[in-house]
């Protein structure tokens, strides 16, 4: 046997061995299917023909974000930040300031129920959701005339029949920032769903006012929400919701936001 032969036997030995490997490698590389409901009903990301970055409410969980702010650093042309009095929602550079006079160009939809002012994307939203949509461009057709810069589309976990909960909590110790969340679930009749979830966030303030002794930046935010779905008939469900937040910020609007320079206060 040659060198040449020893070449060949080894390359299909190779090959055999990589094929194999290759193949489990795909099988558990395969892509979940991502349900949107961008066009007002549910359908998949792959087959809706408009702009979207959706991000499901696992991800956001397993992430830590906390506000629609945090989420925006994971997709591109999206920005939400604190301005003076109000936040900044700008899709692909459009927006409509802080201005109070005026309608939001970005419109935020939490359920299908439209949010006309950028004060609400303060709310911690991101309790307890299925997934978060944001449609780029102008959404005039489903979404109304406020959504010449696009749409935010926040859908919330719904009630299911399985009993279900979880806690969670976090601690940073730095700036005694402390997260606390919780959510129960479960069938309370043949016919009647419920869910509750609870969120409450403390943090110390970062930057020391001379003048009064106040901590700027003093964070403590409550907010709660409830569910019940009622499935009076084959063909008829009802879905309820109350949510409740309270947004408490101590400091000047102007410094309340990430990566202010104290200076500027």
């Amino acid at each position: 046997m040659n060198n040449n032969t020893l070449s060949r036997f080894g390359l299909t030995a190779l090959a055999l061995a990589i094929a194999p490997a290759q193949q489990a490698l795909a099988q558990g590389l395969v892509l979940e299917e991502v349900i949107v409901t961008a066009q007002k009903r549910e359908q998949s990301l792959q087959d809706v023909p408009i702009a979207v970055a959706a991000m499901s409410g696992e991800k956001i969980d397993d992430i830590g974000i906390q506000d629609l702010e945090e989420l925006t650093l994971y997709i591109p042309n999206v920005n939400i930040n604190q301005g003076r009095g109000a936040p900044n929602l700008f899709i692909r550079g459009v927006g409509s300031g802080t201005n109070a006079g005026f309608e939001q160009s970005v419109g935020l939809y939490i359920d299908g129920i439209y949010s006309g002012r950028g004060q609400l994307s303060k709310v911690p939203l991101t309790l307890d959701l299925a997934r978060v949509e944001i449609l780029k461009g102008p959404q005039g057709i489903l979404f109304g005339k406020n959504t010449i810069g696009g749409a935010i589309n926040i859908t919330t976990a719904r009630p299911s029949y399985d009993f279900e909960g979880y806690v969670e909590g976090l601690w940073e110790p730095e700036d005694n920032e402390q997260v606390y969340t919780a959510v129960i679930n479960g069938g309370l009749t043949d016919n009647l769903a419920g869910r509750i979830a609870f969120i409450a966030r403390q943090m110390d303030g970062d930057t020391d006012n001379t003048v009064t002794g106040t901590e700027l930046r003093d964070v403590d935010n409550v907010g709660a929400r409830g569910r019940l779905l009622w499935d009076a008939t084959d063909s008829l469900s009802l879905l309820f919701t109350v949510d409740y937040s309270k947004d408490d910020l101590v400091g000047p609007s102007a410094r309340n936001y990430q990566g202010a320079d104290p200076a500027e206060v």
